[in-house]
């Protein structure tokens, strides 16, 4: 399995569409904003009266979080040893 982290253009964006690649760029980051507010508003307002849930919740982000770390780090070292 592969995993790449890229900072040039993002893989979604294609030069043949009516749009230019910018264009493209800025739809999908304003496209992400709002699905991302739309989740955090959600599990707020759900979470709120959960206490020890958004515990559990937010230990699991955290695990999850480092595991991609790790898997991002093992992809470099990999690549920087071929």
């Amino acid at each position: 399995m592969r995993y790449y982290f890229s900072w040039g253009l993002c893989r979604s964006s294609q030069a043949v569409t009516g749009l230019p690649v910018g264009a493209q760029i800025f739809f999908m980051g304003l496209n992400c904003t709002v699905i991302y507010s739309a989740a955090g508003i959600g599990s707020k307002a759900i979470l709120r009266t959960r206490p020890a849930s958004a515990r559990r919740v937010s230990q699991f982000s955290g695990i999850v979080m480092i595991v991609i770390a790790f898997l991002l780090i093992g992809d470099q070292v990999t690549i920087a040893l071929k």
